[in-house]
């Protein structure tokens, strides 16, 4: 059975094709989304760029995933979400090849710490693949990819880390609304830097259930139908 085959058939599906919804946005275009280009000058991303706190609740539409978001605990109910349309989420293949990377550094630095001759290594990353395989397949259908390399890079110097501006430049080629994403130390969480709001997935998460009542129990059952996106 495939993962995602209801999530077209998403009871919120009706939400998204309702004109007297109180929250109706561009979501209600879910399908086939043309790409808003809202690229600015160096001098105005630098200038948006210094810090300033949002109050809450949020406008939640457009949303960009960072791989770190993709491997954290709150990973299922997030793409869930997205599945069930309450809101648009993007990737990049930046952020799948960091999720792939990531995720098998951590088993071959897991296995080296439980002492695992080569066999068993093997088997471990082998099983991972497998895994990792099944992961990205569930999640084409519902995130839409971006190509990073259209958004510019000038007024990320703020990012201490170069290897980071990719992941900002997949949200500024999204015209994401908010970045999710769990790495704290490079990005500041509940902040805007570039005209993007940095947020965790845990409270990305917390947003998302205050402003839709009915997501959360959505996304739970939904959960319950799919096992590639939790399975770790």
């Amino acid at each position: 059975m495939a993962l995602w085959a209801d999530a077209g058939s998403s009871p919120h599906k009706a939400w998204t094709d309702s004109c007297a919804c109180e929250h109706r946005s561009s979501l209600s275009i879910a399908r086939g989304v043309p790409q808003r280009k809202r690229f600015e000058s160096s001098t105005s991303v630098a200038e948006r760029a210094p810090r300033s706190r949002v109050s809450r609740p949020l406008a939640i539409e457009r949303v960009a995933l960072d791989s770190s978001a993709l491997l954290g605990a709150q990973r299922g109910p997030v793409i869930a979400a997205a599945a069930s349309h309450y809101y648009l989420g993007f990737w990049s293949s930046w952020i799948v090849a960091e999720f792939v990377r990531k995720r098998t550094e951590w088993i071959a630095e897991r296995a080296s710490r439980d002492g695992c001759d080569r066999a068993e290594t093997r088997r471990r990353l082998r099983q991972s693949r497998r895994r990792i395989n099944e992961f990205i397949r569930s999640c084409a259908p519902v995130l839409r990819s971006v190509d990073y390399e259209d958004a510019p890079s000038d007024g990320l110097g703020w990012l201490r880390d170069p290897e980071d501006w990719s992941v900002m430049q997949t949200a500024l080629a999204a015209s994401a609304d908010v970045l999710v994403t769990d790495n704290a130390a490079d990005f500041p969480l509940g902040e805007l830097r570039n005209g993007i709001l940095m947020l965790g997935g845990a409270t990305f998460l917390r947003d998302l259930f205050r402003r839709f009542p009915d997501a959360e129990a959505n996304v739970r059952t939904f959960l319950r139908q799919s096992l590639a996106i939790t399975d770790r």
